[in-house]
Order: structure tokens, then C-alpha cells, then sequence
């Protein structure tokens, strides 16, 4: 799966009005995109003008098909997959050691800068209460630009509706 997000704005903007990056998808919408950097915390990126790839290659590792006796949890099958996620941007970045004021600690990026980082993740897709199917994920995602993050890896657990 290839995925291209992006925003171009050409005035000034103030910043409140700036798109923020996303650790893990939440929302999928074509009116509120989220710009995906999976490895990065939520809100490392900061864009008025923003281009955001995310790129997934899943694979098949199990496939179950049945649940255990009545109970109302079925397991259809396991996959995993290897992401990448990259983001060019015109704005800032985050950086807990930048600069002397306390409550402004983001620094200015280069007008399109690109950013990138990798992962792995293991999927089970299941149905619940014989009616409700979701995908149950846990991730391991490595951020590339060092100097924004420190805390490599940075681990996802979470649940697709």
C-alpha cells in the first residue's frame, strides 16, 4: 500500500493553524488527514505546507478461521507487515534540548526537509460479538533523524476498527 498525504499553503499562517504529525493512525478521513510518522512521538512535526508518504508491505503468516467453542471471539488470521513512513515539510520540528525557552522547544526545519522512518508490525484480524471485525496490532518503529529521537525503538499497540 502506497499512501500520499499532503497540504500546500502559500500565505502566512499563524502557527496554532499548523498540522501536527500522528504516532498511530487514529482517524481515517479525507476531510481530517493525519500525517503519519510512525517512530516519532505525536506532535514531533509542526507544517503549514506538508507532504507525508507512508508505504506498507503486508504479508500473510496464519490464517485460523474458527473461534473457541460459543464463545463470541473468532480468529480469522495473523499477518505482519514492514512500514516506512516519510514527511517533508515546510515548519518546525520538536527537540527537548533546543533553545532556552522552556515552552517553545521547537526549532525551524529547512523548507522541505524530509524525515523518515522504518517499522514492523504483527496483525491479527478478529471478530467480536459475532458481528464486529477488528484488527489488533502491536508495532516496533525506528525514527532515522537521531537528533529528534532518542528513544529508538518506539513500540505501538493498538486496535483497527
Amino acid at each position: 500500500m502506497l499512501r500520499i498525504r499532503g497540504q500546500f499553503i502559500e500565505d502566512n499562517v499563524s502557527l496554532p493553524n499548523f498540522e501536527t504529525s500522528v504516532s498511530f493512525p487514529l482517524l481515517s478521513s479525507a476531510f481530517y488527514p493525519e500525517y503519519l510518522m510512525r517512530g516519532y512521538p505525536t506532535g514531533q512535526f509542526l507544517g503549514k505546507s506538508i507532504a507525508n508518504f507512508s508505504l506498507e508491505y503486508r504479508f500473510p503468516i496464519m490464517e485460523i478461521f474458527r473461534g473457541a467453542s460459543t464463545t463470541p471471539l473468532y480468529l480469522k488470521r495473523f499477518h505482519g507487515s514492514f512500514v516506512a513512513d516519510g514527511i517533508q515539510l515546510d515548519g518546525y520540528s520538536y527537540r527537548s534540548d533546543f533553545g532556552t525557552n522552556p515552552n517553545f522547544r521547537y526549532e525551524r526545519v529547512n523548507s522541505w526537509q524530509s524525515f523518515w522512518s522504518l517499522g514492523a508490525e504483527a496483525k491479527a484480524d478478529i471478530t467480536l460479538r459475532y458481528h464486529f471485525p477488528l484488527t489488533v496490532y502491536f508495532g516496533a518503529y525506528w525514527g532515522l533523524e537521531s537528533r529528534y529521537n532518542k528513544d529508538n525503538p518506539r513500540y505501538g499497540l493498538g486496535i483497527l476498527l
